[in-house]
Protein backbone atom coordinates (compact mmCIF):
# COMPACT_ATOMS: atom_id res chain seq x y z
CA UNK A 1 0.00 0.00 0.00
CA UNK A 2 2.70 2.40 1.18
CA UNK A 3 4.58 1.42 -2.36
CA UNK A 4 1.53 2.25 -4.26
CA UNK A 5 1.16 5.56 -2.30
CA UNK A 6 4.83 6.40 -3.34
CA UNK A 7 4.09 5.91 -6.85
CA UNK A 8 1.18 7.98 -7.21
CA UNK A 9 3.02 10.68 -5.56
CA UNK A 10 5.81 10.52 -7.97
CA UNK A 11 3.33 10.23 -10.43
CA UNK A 12 1.25 13.36 -9.39
CA UNK A 13 4.77 15.59 -9.03
CA UNK A 14 5.85 14.49 -13.25
CA UNK A 15 2.28 15.58 -14.74
CA UNK A 16 2.81 18.89 -12.10
CA UNK A 17 6.08 19.22 -13.76
CA UNK A 18 4.75 19.00 -17.04
CA UNK A 19 1.50 21.11 -16.69
CA UNK A 20 3.73 23.97 -15.10
CA UNK A 21 6.19 23.46 -17.67
CA UNK A 22 3.85 24.15 -20.45
CA UNK A 23 1.81 26.91 -18.56
CA UNK A 24 5.18 28.97 -18.61
CA UNK A 25 5.26 31.64 -21.57
CA UNK A 26 7.76 30.80 -24.24
CA UNK A 27 11.17 32.63 -23.76
CA UNK A 28 11.14 35.92 -24.92
CA UNK A 29 13.84 37.47 -27.38
CA UNK A 30 14.95 41.10 -27.68
CA UNK A 31 13.44 42.77 -30.52
CA UNK A 32 14.00 40.93 -33.86
CA UNK A 33 13.50 37.11 -33.53
CA UNK A 34 17.08 36.25 -35.04
CA UNK A 35 19.76 38.53 -36.66
CA UNK A 36 20.84 41.00 -38.30
CA UNK A 37 23.90 39.12 -39.76
CA UNK A 38 25.92 39.24 -42.84
CA UNK A 39 26.43 36.30 -45.18
CA UNK A 40 27.88 35.73 -48.88
CA UNK A 41 30.67 38.57 -48.34
CA UNK A 42 32.80 40.03 -51.93
CA UNK A 43 34.91 42.68 -51.90
CA UNK A 44 31.61 44.94 -53.33
CA UNK A 45 29.19 43.32 -51.51
CA UNK A 46 27.13 41.69 -49.16
CA UNK A 47 23.69 40.18 -47.58
CA UNK A 48 22.29 41.13 -44.82
CA UNK A 49 19.60 38.40 -42.91
CA UNK A 50 17.22 38.47 -40.01
CA UNK A 51 13.84 37.18 -39.45
CA UNK A 52 11.08 39.35 -38.83
CA UNK A 53 7.12 38.71 -38.71
CA UNK A 54 5.32 37.69 -41.33
CA UNK A 55 2.81 40.62 -40.62
CA UNK A 56 5.63 43.27 -41.25
CA UNK A 57 6.40 45.39 -43.67
CA UNK A 58 9.88 46.33 -44.95
CA UNK A 59 13.00 47.19 -43.47
CA UNK A 60 15.49 49.78 -44.10
CA UNK A 61 19.59 49.22 -44.02
CA UNK A 62 21.84 51.82 -44.01
CA UNK A 63 25.37 51.39 -44.30
CA UNK A 64 28.79 52.95 -45.36
CA UNK A 65 32.14 53.22 -44.31
CA UNK A 66 31.56 55.43 -41.13
CA UNK A 67 28.66 55.66 -39.10
CA UNK A 68 27.20 58.22 -40.74
CA UNK A 69 26.45 55.85 -43.22
CA UNK A 70 25.64 56.97 -46.95
CA UNK A 71 24.40 54.23 -48.08
CA UNK A 72 21.21 52.21 -48.36
CA UNK A 73 19.19 49.23 -48.97
CA UNK A 74 15.61 48.09 -48.86
CA UNK A 75 15.46 44.48 -46.76
CA UNK A 76 12.59 42.30 -48.38
CA UNK A 77 11.02 39.13 -47.50
CA UNK A 78 12.74 36.49 -48.51
CA UNK A 79 9.34 35.10 -50.09
CA UNK A 80 5.94 35.95 -50.00
CA UNK A 81 4.29 36.16 -46.66
CA UNK A 82 7.48 34.98 -45.03
CA UNK A 83 9.00 36.34 -41.92
CA UNK A 84 12.84 35.92 -43.17
CA UNK A 85 14.57 38.62 -44.87
CA UNK A 86 17.57 39.88 -46.94
CA UNK A 87 18.97 43.21 -47.93
CA UNK A 88 21.69 43.46 -50.60
CA UNK A 89 24.39 46.11 -49.60
CA UNK A 90 26.31 47.07 -52.89
CA UNK A 91 28.69 49.45 -53.85
CA UNK A 92 31.04 48.34 -50.79
CA UNK A 93 34.92 48.85 -50.69
CA UNK A 94 37.38 46.04 -50.53
CA UNK A 95 39.57 46.18 -47.31
CA UNK A 96 37.47 48.04 -45.42
CA UNK A 97 35.14 48.43 -42.37
CA UNK A 98 31.28 48.92 -42.79
CA UNK A 99 29.18 49.83 -40.29
CA UNK A 100 25.36 49.73 -40.97
CA UNK A 101 21.79 50.06 -38.95
CA UNK A 102 18.93 48.11 -39.59
CA UNK A 103 15.68 49.54 -39.10
CA UNK A 104 12.35 47.42 -38.80
CA UNK A 105 9.02 48.14 -37.64
CA UNK A 106 10.20 51.08 -35.51
CA UNK A 107 13.38 48.71 -34.26
CA UNK A 108 16.69 49.80 -34.88
CA UNK A 109 20.03 47.13 -34.90
CA UNK A 110 23.33 48.18 -35.61
CA UNK A 111 26.53 46.02 -36.67
CA UNK A 112 29.63 46.45 -38.78
CA UNK A 113 32.08 44.42 -41.04
CA UNK A 114 35.13 43.99 -42.94
CA UNK A 115 35.38 43.32 -46.08
CA UNK A 116 37.99 41.06 -47.69
CA UNK A 117 41.45 42.62 -46.84
CA UNK A 118 44.51 42.77 -49.57
CA UNK A 119 46.20 39.44 -50.10
CA UNK A 120 48.39 38.59 -47.35
CA UNK A 121 47.29 41.50 -45.38
CA UNK A 122 46.32 39.67 -42.05
CA UNK A 123 43.00 38.86 -41.07
CA UNK A 124 41.02 36.51 -38.11
CA UNK A 125 38.12 33.52 -37.93
CA UNK A 126 36.61 31.32 -35.55
CA UNK A 127 35.08 28.40 -35.12
CA UNK A 128 32.96 26.51 -33.14
CA UNK A 129 30.19 23.84 -33.63
CA UNK A 130 27.31 21.33 -32.28
CA UNK A 131 26.21 24.37 -30.24
CA UNK A 132 23.15 22.77 -29.51
CA UNK A 133 21.62 21.44 -26.26
CA UNK A 134 23.07 23.39 -23.68
CA UNK A 135 22.40 27.15 -24.30
CA UNK A 136 24.57 28.25 -21.09
CA UNK A 137 27.57 26.38 -22.60
CA UNK A 138 27.08 27.95 -25.72
CA UNK A 139 26.60 31.03 -24.43
CA UNK A 140 30.35 30.72 -22.11
CA UNK A 141 31.81 29.74 -25.56
CA UNK A 142 30.65 32.42 -27.56
CA UNK A 143 31.74 34.68 -24.49
CA UNK A 144 35.14 33.73 -24.91
CA UNK A 145 35.32 34.45 -28.86
CA UNK A 146 34.34 37.47 -27.84
CA UNK A 147 36.66 37.96 -25.11
CA UNK A 148 39.57 37.18 -27.56
CA UNK A 149 38.29 39.67 -30.01
CA UNK A 150 35.92 40.28 -32.79
CA UNK A 151 36.91 38.02 -35.65
CA UNK A 152 36.55 38.93 -39.19
CA UNK A 153 34.92 35.60 -40.08
CA UNK A 154 32.95 33.30 -37.58
CA UNK A 155 31.89 29.46 -38.82
CA UNK A 156 30.08 26.81 -37.33
CA UNK A 157 30.31 23.22 -38.29
CA UNK A 158 27.04 22.49 -37.85
CA UNK A 159 24.38 20.78 -35.54
CA UNK A 160 23.29 24.76 -35.01
CA UNK A 161 20.53 23.37 -33.14
CA UNK A 162 18.49 20.31 -31.56
CA UNK A 163 16.22 20.26 -34.01
CA UNK A 164 16.21 22.17 -37.83
CA UNK A 165 11.95 22.31 -37.27
CA UNK A 166 11.76 24.21 -34.66
CA UNK A 167 11.79 27.79 -34.79
CA UNK A 168 12.20 28.54 -30.62
CA UNK A 169 15.13 26.70 -30.84
CA UNK A 170 16.71 29.13 -33.59
CA UNK A 171 15.37 32.03 -32.15
CA UNK A 172 17.69 31.23 -29.08
CA UNK A 173 20.25 30.34 -30.95
CA UNK A 174 20.77 34.03 -32.81
CA UNK A 175 19.58 35.68 -28.85
CA UNK A 176 22.75 34.12 -27.90
CA UNK A 177 25.07 34.79 -30.80
CA UNK A 178 23.26 37.94 -31.39
CA UNK A 179 26.14 40.38 -30.34
CA UNK A 180 29.11 38.26 -32.04
CA UNK A 181 26.93 37.85 -35.01
CA UNK A 182 26.42 41.42 -35.42
CA UNK A 183 30.50 42.06 -35.54
CA UNK A 184 31.34 39.58 -38.20
CA UNK A 185 30.54 37.46 -41.38
CA UNK A 186 29.00 34.39 -40.84
CA UNK A 187 29.27 31.18 -42.19
CA UNK A 188 27.53 28.01 -41.29
CA UNK A 189 27.28 24.19 -42.77
CA UNK A 190 24.50 21.85 -42.30
CA UNK A 191 24.41 18.97 -39.22
CA UNK A 192 22.38 16.27 -39.27
CA UNK A 193 20.75 18.31 -36.13
CA UNK A 194 19.76 21.27 -38.53
CA UNK A 195 18.65 18.72 -41.25
CA UNK A 196 15.19 16.78 -41.89
CA UNK A 197 11.60 16.96 -41.90
CA UNK A 198 10.38 20.12 -42.28
CA UNK A 199 13.80 21.85 -41.32
CA UNK A 200 14.17 25.49 -41.24
CA UNK A 201 18.04 25.87 -42.27
CA UNK A 202 17.32 27.51 -45.52
CA UNK A 203 15.15 30.11 -44.02
CA UNK A 204 18.38 31.35 -42.16
CA UNK A 205 20.91 30.95 -44.23
CA UNK A 206 20.84 31.92 -48.29
CA UNK A 207 24.47 29.92 -49.17
CA UNK A 208 25.43 28.46 -51.71
CA UNK A 209 22.68 26.70 -54.39
CA UNK A 210 19.13 26.58 -53.35
CA UNK A 211 18.64 23.47 -51.17
CA UNK A 212 22.30 21.97 -51.25
CA UNK A 213 24.21 24.71 -49.11
CA UNK A 214 27.73 24.22 -50.39
CA UNK A 215 29.51 27.11 -51.36
CA UNK A 216 33.14 28.65 -51.48
CA UNK A 217 34.77 32.12 -52.23
CA UNK A 218 37.75 33.93 -51.70
CA UNK A 219 38.45 36.57 -48.20
CA UNK A 220 41.89 37.86 -48.06
CA UNK A 221 44.72 35.06 -49.11
CA UNK A 222 42.43 32.66 -47.75
CA UNK A 223 39.99 30.18 -49.57
CA UNK A 224 36.96 29.06 -47.52
CA UNK A 225 34.81 26.35 -48.67
CA UNK A 226 31.35 25.07 -47.18
CA UNK A 227 30.60 21.17 -47.50
CA UNK A 228 27.18 19.48 -46.58
CA UNK A 229 27.60 16.28 -45.03
CA UNK A 230 23.72 15.36 -44.91
CA UNK A 231 23.75 15.31 -49.15
CA UNK A 232 25.63 12.19 -50.81
CA UNK A 233 29.72 13.88 -51.04
CA UNK A 234 30.46 12.16 -54.13
CA UNK A 235 28.94 12.93 -57.47
CA UNK A 236 27.61 16.27 -57.72
CA UNK A 237 29.29 17.45 -54.20
CA UNK A 238 32.56 16.12 -55.44
CA UNK A 239 32.40 17.94 -58.63
CA UNK A 240 31.80 21.31 -56.69
CA UNK A 241 34.67 20.64 -54.12
CA UNK A 242 36.90 20.01 -57.22
CA UNK A 243 36.35 22.96 -59.31
CA UNK A 244 36.55 25.15 -56.18
CA UNK A 245 39.79 23.99 -55.26
CA UNK A 246 40.98 24.40 -59.01
CA UNK A 247 39.93 27.59 -58.50
CA UNK A 248 41.82 28.50 -55.54
CA UNK A 249 44.25 26.70 -56.41
CA UNK A 250 44.58 28.83 -59.56
CA UNK A 251 44.76 31.99 -58.52
CA UNK A 252 48.20 33.83 -57.21
CA UNK A 253 46.17 35.66 -54.31
CA UNK A 254 45.42 32.78 -52.83
CA UNK A 255 48.09 30.69 -50.29
CA UNK A 256 45.47 28.52 -47.96
CA UNK A 257 42.37 26.57 -48.05
CA UNK A 258 40.23 26.11 -45.69
CA UNK A 259 37.35 23.38 -45.91
CA UNK A 260 34.51 23.75 -42.89
CA UNK A 261 31.97 20.03 -42.88
CA UNK A 262 30.00 18.55 -40.38
CA UNK A 263 30.68 15.06 -40.05
CA UNK A 264 34.68 14.40 -39.80
CA UNK A 265 36.75 11.46 -41.69
CA UNK A 266 38.96 12.04 -39.07
CA UNK A 267 38.29 11.26 -35.49
CA UNK A 268 39.04 9.02 -32.30
CA UNK A 269 35.93 9.52 -30.72
CA UNK A 270 33.68 7.04 -29.14
CA UNK A 271 30.67 9.39 -29.80
CA UNK A 272 30.29 9.03 -33.98
CA UNK A 273 32.38 6.30 -36.34
CA UNK A 274 34.48 8.40 -39.36
CA UNK A 275 32.48 9.22 -42.47
CA UNK A 276 32.93 6.93 -44.93
CA UNK A 277 31.99 9.34 -47.26
CA UNK A 278 34.60 12.28 -46.72
CA UNK A 279 36.95 9.26 -46.38
CA UNK A 280 36.12 7.59 -49.71
CA UNK A 281 35.17 10.58 -51.69
CA UNK A 282 36.75 13.44 -50.40
CA UNK A 283 40.10 12.80 -48.51
CA UNK A 284 41.83 12.50 -52.41
CA UNK A 285 40.86 15.75 -53.43
CA UNK A 286 42.09 17.58 -49.94
CA UNK A 287 45.31 15.94 -50.55
CA UNK A 288 45.82 16.60 -54.09
CA UNK A 289 44.92 20.02 -53.93
CA UNK A 290 46.87 20.78 -50.85
CA UNK A 291 43.95 21.97 -48.32
CA UNK A 292 45.51 23.36 -44.94
CA UNK A 293 43.06 22.47 -42.38
CA UNK A 294 39.03 21.02 -42.89
CA UNK A 295 37.37 22.02 -39.59
CA UNK A 296 34.41 19.37 -38.74
CA UNK A 297 32.24 18.55 -36.08
CA UNK A 298 29.64 15.87 -35.37
CA UNK A 299 31.94 14.66 -32.41
CA UNK A 300 30.88 16.77 -29.48
CA UNK A 301 34.86 17.24 -28.39
CA UNK A 302 37.95 18.90 -29.37
CA UNK A 303 40.59 16.48 -31.83
CA UNK A 304 43.35 17.64 -33.87
CA UNK A 305 44.89 15.20 -36.12
CA UNK A 306 47.11 15.45 -39.41
CA UNK A 307 46.42 12.93 -42.33
CA UNK A 308 49.22 13.34 -45.20
CA UNK A 309 49.68 16.92 -44.07
CA UNK A 310 46.06 17.92 -43.96
CA UNK A 311 44.99 19.30 -40.23
CA UNK A 312 41.62 17.59 -39.49
CA UNK A 313 40.13 19.77 -36.87
CA UNK A 314 37.12 18.62 -34.67
CA UNK A 315 35.60 21.46 -33.01
CA UNK A 316 32.63 19.95 -31.81
CA UNK A 317 32.74 21.35 -28.30
CA UNK A 318 29.99 24.36 -28.07
CA UNK A 319 27.14 23.44 -26.10
CA UNK A 320 26.18 19.92 -26.72
CA UNK A 321 26.96 17.09 -24.14
CA UNK A 322 30.83 15.90 -24.72
CA UNK A 323 31.43 12.46 -25.78
CA UNK A 324 34.62 10.78 -24.84
CA UNK A 325 37.47 8.98 -27.00
CA UNK A 326 38.86 5.19 -27.91
CA UNK A 327 41.10 4.95 -25.28
CA UNK A 328 44.04 4.07 -26.02
CA UNK A 329 44.09 4.50 -29.42
CA UNK A 330 47.61 3.93 -31.82
CA UNK A 331 46.65 5.69 -35.41
CA UNK A 332 47.60 4.01 -38.67
CA UNK A 333 50.16 6.09 -40.67
CA UNK A 334 48.75 9.21 -39.14
CA UNK A 335 48.96 11.92 -36.57
CA UNK A 336 47.01 12.97 -32.87
CA UNK A 337 48.02 15.85 -32.15
CA UNK A 338 45.49 16.58 -29.65
CA UNK A 339 41.88 15.19 -28.37
CA UNK A 340 40.53 16.54 -25.65
CA UNK A 341 36.58 16.61 -24.13
CA UNK A 342 36.28 20.18 -23.58
CA UNK A 343 34.35 23.13 -24.42
CA UNK A 344 35.84 25.28 -26.65
CA UNK A 345 36.34 27.55 -29.51
CA UNK A 346 39.29 27.50 -32.24
CA UNK A 347 40.76 31.19 -33.18
CA UNK A 348 42.71 31.61 -36.20
CA UNK A 349 45.02 35.01 -37.48
CA UNK A 350 46.50 34.66 -41.66
CA UNK A 351 49.10 37.21 -41.53
CA UNK A 352 50.91 36.61 -45.05
CA UNK A 353 52.33 33.04 -45.99
CA UNK A 354 51.68 31.77 -42.13
CA UNK A 355 48.73 30.89 -40.21
CA UNK A 356 48.31 30.15 -36.68
CA UNK A 357 45.64 28.40 -35.12
CA UNK A 358 44.72 28.55 -30.89
CA UNK A 359 42.01 26.35 -29.50
CA UNK A 360 40.90 27.80 -25.90
CA UNK A 361 38.39 27.07 -23.81
CA UNK A 362 36.12 29.39 -22.53
CA UNK A 363 37.98 31.24 -20.04
CA UNK A 364 40.77 31.48 -22.24
CA UNK A 365 43.31 28.76 -21.28
CA UNK A 366 45.04 27.67 -24.39
CA UNK A 367 44.82 23.90 -25.25
CA UNK A 368 46.13 23.39 -28.43
CA UNK A 369 48.34 25.94 -31.20
CA UNK A 370 50.28 25.77 -34.39
CA UNK A 371 51.46 27.51 -37.36
CA UNK A 372 51.95 26.44 -40.61
CA UNK A 373 53.06 28.18 -43.83
CA UNK A 374 52.31 28.65 -47.51
CA UNK A 375 54.60 26.05 -48.24
CA UNK A 376 53.14 22.65 -46.07
CA UNK A 377 49.62 21.98 -46.94
CA UNK A 378 48.27 18.42 -48.27
CA UNK A 379 50.01 15.59 -50.32
CA UNK A 380 49.04 12.73 -52.10
CA UNK A 381 48.61 9.39 -49.44
CA UNK A 382 47.10 6.36 -48.98
CA UNK A 383 43.93 6.88 -46.71
CA UNK A 384 44.65 5.42 -43.20
CA UNK A 385 42.94 2.22 -42.72
CA UNK A 386 42.48 2.71 -39.24
CA UNK A 387 39.87 5.22 -39.99
CA UNK A 388 38.33 2.99 -43.02
CA UNK A 389 37.83 0.27 -40.93
CA UNK A 390 36.01 1.90 -38.30
CA UNK A 391 34.18 3.84 -40.47
CA UNK A 392 29.83 4.18 -40.53
CA UNK A 393 28.77 3.78 -44.32
CA UNK A 394 25.71 5.08 -43.09
CA UNK A 395 27.16 8.66 -43.08
CA UNK A 396 28.79 8.49 -39.30
CA UNK A 397 25.86 7.60 -37.80
CA UNK A 398 25.52 6.50 -33.99
CA UNK A 399 28.01 4.11 -33.45
CA UNK A 400 29.11 4.99 -29.73
CA UNK A 401 30.12 2.41 -27.62
CA UNK A 402 27.60 0.49 -25.35
CA UNK A 403 28.40 0.06 -21.75
CA UNK A 404 31.51 1.63 -20.34
CA UNK A 405 32.93 3.99 -22.39
CA UNK A 406 36.41 5.77 -21.81
CA UNK A 407 35.78 9.93 -21.08
CA UNK A 408 37.42 13.25 -19.57
CA UNK A 409 36.22 15.50 -17.07
CA UNK A 410 35.49 18.20 -18.95
CA UNK A 411 36.42 20.37 -15.77
CA UNK A 412 39.51 18.36 -14.35
CA UNK A 413 40.55 17.16 -17.71
CA UNK A 414 40.96 13.72 -16.17
CA UNK A 415 40.06 10.48 -17.57
CA UNK A 416 37.59 8.57 -16.39
CA UNK A 417 35.43 5.42 -17.08
CA UNK A 418 32.06 5.49 -17.20
CA UNK A 419 28.90 3.36 -17.67
CA UNK A 420 26.64 5.15 -19.78
CA UNK A 421 23.71 3.02 -20.21
CA UNK A 422 22.09 5.93 -22.62
CA UNK A 423 24.01 4.98 -25.50
CA UNK A 424 22.02 1.12 -25.19
CA UNK A 425 18.55 2.93 -24.58
CA UNK A 426 19.48 5.05 -27.95
CA UNK A 427 19.63 2.11 -30.06
CA UNK A 428 16.86 0.24 -28.34
CA UNK A 429 15.11 3.07 -29.40
CA UNK A 430 16.10 3.52 -32.81
CA UNK A 431 15.65 -0.01 -33.29
CA UNK A 432 12.41 -0.13 -32.38
CA UNK A 433 11.53 3.18 -34.69
CA UNK A 434 12.94 1.54 -37.53
CA UNK A 435 12.40 -2.06 -36.93
CA UNK A 436 8.61 -2.43 -36.05
CA UNK A 437 7.59 -0.19 -38.92
CA UNK A 438 9.72 -2.51 -41.24
CA UNK A 439 8.74 -5.74 -39.74
CA UNK A 440 4.88 -4.21 -40.23
CA UNK A 441 5.24 -3.20 -43.68
CA UNK A 442 6.75 -7.19 -44.64
CA UNK A 443 4.43 -8.95 -42.85
CA UNK A 444 1.21 -7.03 -44.31
CA UNK A 445 3.01 -7.21 -48.06
CA UNK A 446 3.16 -10.98 -47.46
CA UNK A 447 -0.51 -10.48 -46.30
CA UNK A 448 -1.50 -9.20 -49.11
CA UNK A 449 0.15 -11.36 -51.61
CA UNK A 450 -1.12 -14.79 -49.99
CA UNK A 451 -4.49 -13.52 -49.96
CA UNK A 452 -3.95 -12.47 -54.12
CA UNK A 453 -2.76 -16.02 -54.63
CA UNK A 454 -5.64 -17.61 -52.55
CA UNK A 455 -7.91 -15.26 -54.84
CA UNK A 456 -6.63 -16.42 -57.99
CA UNK A 457 -6.75 -20.08 -56.57
CA UNK A 458 -10.20 -19.48 -56.01
CA UNK A 459 -11.59 -17.65 -59.47
CA UNK A 460 -13.57 -19.52 -61.87
CA UNK A 461 -12.27 -20.00 -65.35
CA UNK A 462 -14.83 -19.16 -67.92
Amino acid sequence: MKSMCSTKVIAAMFFSVVLVGALQPPPLYADLDAGPYIQNITSSSAQLLYEGDSADGNGLVEYGPTPEYGLSAVATKRAANSEWYLAELTGLAPAAQFFYRLTHEGIQREGSFFTPPAPRDPFTFAVIGDTRTNHAEHQLVVNGVVTNGYPDLFFNTGDLVESGSDKDLWQMYFSIEGDLLAHTVFGAVMGNHDAGLGSLYGNYFNTGAPGKFWYGFPYGNAYFIGLNTEMPTGGEQKTFLENQLIAARSSPDIDFIFVILHKPGVTTSSGHAPDYGVLTNLMDLFEAYNVDAVFCGHNHAYEHGIVNGVHHIVAGGGGAPLYGFIDPYTPDGWTIVDRESVYQYCYITVNGTSYSLETRLPDGTLIDSYTATAAEGGFPGPTPQDLLSRASPCGGCDSRLVGSVPDVNASTRSATTVSDSRFAIHLAVNAGMYGFPAFFIIELRRRLRKRASGSALERPVN
